[in-house]
Protein backbone atom coordinates (compact mmCIF):
# COMPACT_ATOMS: atom_id res chain seq x y z
CA UNK A 1 0.00 0.00 0.00
CA UNK A 2 1.07 3.66 -0.45
CA UNK A 3 2.25 5.96 1.84
CA UNK A 4 0.18 8.91 1.87
CA UNK A 5 1.52 12.21 2.56
CA UNK A 6 0.36 13.99 5.93
CA UNK A 7 -1.73 16.56 4.16
CA UNK A 8 -3.34 14.13 2.24
CA UNK A 9 -4.03 11.24 5.09
CA UNK A 10 -5.55 14.43 7.12
CA UNK A 11 -7.53 15.26 4.24
CA UNK A 12 -8.87 11.10 3.55
CA UNK A 13 -9.41 11.45 8.38
CA UNK A 14 -11.75 14.34 7.58
CA UNK A 15 -13.44 12.55 4.54
CA UNK A 16 -13.96 9.36 6.66
CA UNK A 17 -15.17 11.20 9.30
CA UNK A 18 -13.10 10.68 11.93
CA UNK A 19 -12.89 12.66 15.39
CA UNK A 20 -9.54 14.58 16.63
CA UNK A 21 -9.07 11.59 19.09
CA UNK A 22 -9.79 8.92 16.81
CA UNK A 23 -7.28 10.81 14.31
CA UNK A 24 -4.58 10.82 17.09
CA UNK A 25 -4.94 7.22 17.98
CA UNK A 26 -4.92 5.91 14.31
CA UNK A 27 -1.20 8.18 14.18
CA UNK A 28 0.20 6.79 17.76
CA UNK A 29 2.91 4.45 17.03
CA UNK A 30 2.09 2.57 19.94
CA UNK A 31 -1.28 1.89 19.73
CA UNK A 32 -1.12 0.54 16.19
CA UNK A 33 2.69 -1.25 16.81
CA UNK A 34 1.28 -4.18 18.65
CA UNK A 35 -2.45 -4.81 18.01
CA UNK A 36 -2.81 -7.62 19.74
CA UNK A 37 -1.70 -6.00 23.00
CA UNK A 38 -4.48 -3.77 22.95
CA UNK A 39 -8.23 -4.68 24.57
CA UNK A 40 -10.53 -5.87 22.26
CA UNK A 41 -12.84 -2.87 21.42
CA UNK A 42 -9.72 -0.71 20.90
CA UNK A 43 -8.76 -2.93 18.50
CA UNK A 44 -12.23 -3.12 16.62
CA UNK A 45 -12.81 0.75 17.20
CA UNK A 46 -9.06 0.70 15.26
CA UNK A 47 -10.39 -1.62 12.73
CA UNK A 48 -13.43 0.42 12.35
CA UNK A 49 -11.22 4.19 11.68
CA UNK A 50 -9.20 2.22 8.90
CA UNK A 51 -12.19 0.60 7.29
CA UNK A 52 -13.44 4.29 7.20
CA UNK A 53 -9.91 5.47 5.49
CA UNK A 54 -9.46 2.60 2.90
CA UNK A 55 -13.64 3.19 1.94
CA UNK A 56 -12.87 7.68 1.68
CA UNK A 57 -9.50 6.87 -0.25
CA UNK A 58 -11.48 3.96 -2.27
CA UNK A 59 -14.29 6.98 -3.17
CA UNK A 60 -11.42 9.48 -4.10
CA UNK A 61 -9.93 7.18 -6.28
CA UNK A 62 -13.33 6.34 -8.01
CA UNK A 63 -13.98 10.20 -8.06
CA UNK A 64 -10.56 10.88 -9.41
CA UNK A 65 -10.56 7.64 -11.98
CA UNK A 66 -14.26 8.63 -13.19
CA UNK A 67 -13.13 12.33 -14.17
CA UNK A 68 -10.21 10.66 -16.00
CA UNK A 69 -12.54 8.87 -17.53
CA UNK A 70 -14.55 11.14 -18.92
CA UNK A 71 -12.51 13.80 -20.00
CA UNK A 72 -10.95 10.75 -22.48
CA UNK A 73 -14.27 9.93 -23.63
CA UNK A 74 -14.81 13.41 -24.89
CA UNK A 75 -11.74 13.24 -27.00
CA UNK A 76 -12.61 10.11 -27.90
CA UNK A 77 -16.34 10.85 -28.99
CA UNK A 78 -14.26 13.71 -30.62
CA UNK A 79 -12.27 11.62 -32.88
CA UNK A 80 -15.26 9.71 -33.77
CA UNK A 81 -17.56 12.57 -34.77
CA UNK A 82 -14.65 13.75 -37.12
CA UNK A 83 -14.16 10.84 -38.20
CA UNK A 84 -17.56 9.64 -39.07
CA UNK A 85 -18.28 13.19 -40.63
CA UNK A 86 -15.67 12.48 -42.95
CA UNK A 87 -16.72 9.16 -44.34
CA UNK A 88 -20.30 10.75 -45.20
CA UNK A 89 -18.89 13.95 -46.26
CA UNK A 90 -19.29 12.74 -50.21
CA UNK A 91 -21.96 10.19 -50.05
CA UNK A 92 -24.88 11.16 -52.36
CA UNK A 93 -27.71 9.66 -50.09
CA UNK A 94 -27.75 8.85 -46.15
CA UNK A 95 -30.32 6.70 -44.90
CA UNK A 96 -31.48 6.16 -41.37
CA UNK A 97 -34.70 6.30 -39.11
CA UNK A 98 -36.27 9.22 -37.61
CA UNK A 99 -34.68 7.81 -34.46
CA UNK A 100 -31.53 7.65 -35.96
CA UNK A 101 -31.34 10.75 -37.50
CA UNK A 102 -32.39 12.40 -33.98
CA UNK A 103 -29.58 10.60 -32.43
CA UNK A 104 -27.30 11.65 -35.24
CA UNK A 105 -28.30 15.00 -35.72
CA UNK A 106 -24.67 16.49 -35.07
CA UNK A 107 -23.64 14.71 -37.57
CA UNK A 108 -25.94 15.71 -40.15
CA UNK A 109 -25.02 19.04 -39.00
CA UNK A 110 -21.93 18.39 -39.42
CA UNK A 111 -21.84 16.80 -43.03
CA UNK A 112 -24.17 19.58 -44.19
CA UNK A 113 -27.29 17.67 -45.38
CA UNK A 114 -29.21 19.73 -47.60
CA UNK A 115 -32.37 17.48 -48.31
CA UNK A 116 -33.91 15.18 -46.05
CA UNK A 117 -36.69 12.51 -47.14
CA UNK A 118 -38.95 11.05 -44.95
CA UNK A 119 -40.85 7.57 -45.93
CA UNK A 120 -43.96 6.67 -44.42
CA UNK A 121 -44.50 9.87 -42.78
CA UNK A 122 -47.97 9.92 -42.23
CA UNK A 123 -47.04 7.58 -39.66
CA UNK A 124 -44.58 9.16 -38.07
CA UNK A 125 -44.57 12.30 -35.27
CA UNK A 126 -44.20 15.46 -35.83
CA UNK A 127 -41.67 15.77 -33.46
CA UNK A 128 -39.55 12.88 -34.93
CA UNK A 129 -39.05 14.92 -38.23
CA UNK A 130 -38.52 18.33 -36.42
CA UNK A 131 -35.62 16.36 -34.26
CA UNK A 132 -33.74 15.37 -37.78
CA UNK A 133 -34.15 18.85 -39.60
CA UNK A 134 -30.73 20.81 -39.26
CA UNK A 135 -30.35 24.32 -40.51
CA UNK A 136 -27.90 23.42 -43.33
CA UNK A 137 -31.20 21.90 -44.55
CA UNK A 138 -33.01 23.35 -47.95
CA UNK A 139 -35.74 20.63 -48.96
CA UNK A 140 -38.06 18.39 -46.86
CA UNK A 141 -39.77 15.96 -48.88
CA UNK A 142 -42.32 13.95 -46.98
CA UNK A 143 -43.61 10.75 -48.91
CA UNK A 144 -46.89 9.14 -47.26
CA UNK A 145 -50.53 8.02 -47.75
CA UNK A 146 -53.00 9.93 -45.11
CA UNK A 147 -55.64 7.38 -45.98
CA UNK A 148 -53.46 4.97 -44.83
CA UNK A 149 -53.92 5.35 -41.49
CA UNK A 150 -57.96 5.38 -41.19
Amino acid sequence: RRRLPPEELTKLERAAGLAEGERRRLRDPKATSSLWTLPREERVQLASVWARLLEADAEADVARFTEEYNKAHVVVAGYQARKEAAMLEGAAVIGMTTTGAAKYNQLLHAVGVEVLVVEEAAEILEAHVLAALTPSMKHLILIGDHLQLR
